[in-house]
This record gives structure tokens, sequence and C-alpha cells, in this order.
């Protein structure tokens, strides 16, 4: 869909109103084009202060190898996680899996001690 206002593309075809302009999509407008309030030309972003969008097999290995290093390896590997779960330089695939990591390491934890009672 493409408004007709400020000319720009829609890719939610049940919107109702324009992400860019802010004009109703579902009144019935016809032909009519005003200048946009602020013209911002679409243009390609390089890279930021994110890093990649993708997770490197050597990232991912290397924060899952953490947690088999005795002795502090467990407590390392959960920092890195709450680093990159809760820190801005990571992008938004950065921190969901860490989060999503964070959940699977504490039920894992509480598992194992609940077993660990049970045996003991």
């Amino acid at each position: 869909m493409i408004c007709k206002i400020c000319g720009r593309h829609i890719d939610n075809e049940n919107a109702n109103f324009c992400e860019n302009c802010g004009e109703s999509l579902r009144e019935n407008k016809g032909f009519e084009y005003r200048e946009p309030i602020n013209p911002t030309p679409v243009v390609p972003t390089g890279p930021s202060n994110m890093e990649s969008n993708e997770i490197s097999f050597k990232s991912f290995l290397g924060v899952m190898l953490l947690q088999i290093i005795p002795g502090f390896g467990f407590l390392i590997y959960i920092v890195v996680l709450f680093t990159w779960a809760f820190g801005n330089k990571r992008s938004q695939t950065h921190r969901n899996f860490a989060k999503a990591s964070l959940i699977m390491a504490l039920l894992s934890l509480f598992a194992s001690v609940y077993l660990a009672t049970l045996i003991l």
C-alpha cells in the first residue's frame, strides 16, 4: 500500500494510518497530494553502534562452552548473558537470544538444585 499524501510504501496492508505522515489511509481522499511536512528520504543506513543482527556460530558456540568451564564458568556465562540481554550495544536478536538463554539457565539451575535435594 502507498500513502496518497506522502508517497511512502506501507508494508502493513491493514494499517489505518501512515507511519510517516500520520494521515488516515482509510479515508477516501482521492488523488489529493500535499507536500510532506518533513520530507525524509528513505536511505539505507550504514552500520550503527549496534553489532550485526546475526549471531555468528563462533559467538554462539563460545557462549555455550562457557558453561562447562570448571569453577566460575557458569557465573561467567550468566554475566555474559546479562550484558547481552540488557546492554544497548547489541542487536535485538542478541538480546532475545540472551534473555531466552537466561531463562533456560535459571530453569536448569532450579531443576538441578531440586534434584540434588531429592537425592540427599
